[in-house]
């Protein structure tokens, strides 16, 4: 693939894939770091073995999701819901002396 390609495709789909992102992680720093991620996969021959009539568009967005999903620890991976986080319980405080 080339790389004036995956420019072109950095530019369009930049600001889709990290509303994306942001969806799933909620932290603007990390919805960043996951679309950049993405794309070095892709500069670094990732996307060349793609299943005959998969689209690079659809692999790089179902790679968002992967690895939006792999971090956030509270995301259930097989569902489509957040797990309820666990809240840790409170011990009782001690009367001072």
């Amino acid at each position: 693939m080339n790389r004036s390609y995956i420019d072109s495709l950095y530019r369009r789909c930049l600001e889709d894939l990290r509303r994306l992102a942001f969806s799933i992680l909620r932290h603007r720093e990390d919805a960043e770091d996951v679309v950049q991620d993405v794309f070095v996969e892709l500069l670094e021959g990732e996307a060349d073995h793609l299943a005959p009539g998969m689209e690079v568009e659809s692999f790089v967005t179902a790679e968002v999701i992967r690895l939006s999903r792999e971090r956030r620890p509270d995301l259930d991976p097989e569902a489509d819901r957040i797990r309820p986080l666990r809240m840790p319980t409170r011990r009782p405080r001690r009367k001072a002396a």
